[in-house]
């Protein structure tokens, strides 16, 4: 990369890919015990998230200017080098985290909204909103059914 590097995740079929400031995702290849590069994604915007929601597919999010309008989720066969889908405009900040909080549906975090995602379907399907909270900056899933997020003024808060 050229610049800032935001996530890094090892797939499940022998790759790592990384996501940048510098509009790229790089895909590494494993080969015995060293990951070796195989090839990029050119993206139209900085990327700052990356997911795998399938077997060969990954999601990530691409960012178009600095105050966040126009972002768009992609979403990425990984075995045929293409984009499969997209949702547009899903939020007017950076998106982060990503975390999949069953086998279909994606949460997506922003600007004080939860979007809910079913990647079957690459389709919007829900937005909660999170009161007092200005960027939820992390979360996780608690005994399948509860999630829980932090924000960067200090509040944890619970959602079922």
């Amino acid at each position: 990369h050229t610049n800032s590097v935001y996530k890094i995740i090892e797939l499940k079929n022998k790759y790592l890919a990384s996501c940048s400031e510098d509009k790229s995702i790089i895909f590494y290849l494993k080969d015995k015990d060293k990951y070796l590069k195989d090839y990029h994604i050119s993206t139209n915007g900085p990327c700052n998230c990356i997911i795998q929601i399938k077997e060969n597919e990954i999601c990530y999010a691409e960012r178009f200017n600095n105050d966040g309008n126009n972002n768009k989720i992609h979403f990425f066969d990984i075995n045929q080098r293409k984009i499969k889908s997209l949702i547009s405009n899903i939020s007017k900040s950076w998106l982060s985290p990503f975390i999949m909080i069953s086998k279909e549906l994606l949460c997506i975090f922003g600007d004080n909204k939860i979007s809910i995602i079913n990647v079957n379907e690459y389709k919007l399907i829900k937005i909660i909103n999170v009161p007092n909270s200005s960027w939820i900056q992390g979360a996780c899933i608690l005994n399948e059914n509860i999630l829980l997020t932090g924000d960067n003024k200090l509040s944890i808060r619970m959602e079922n």
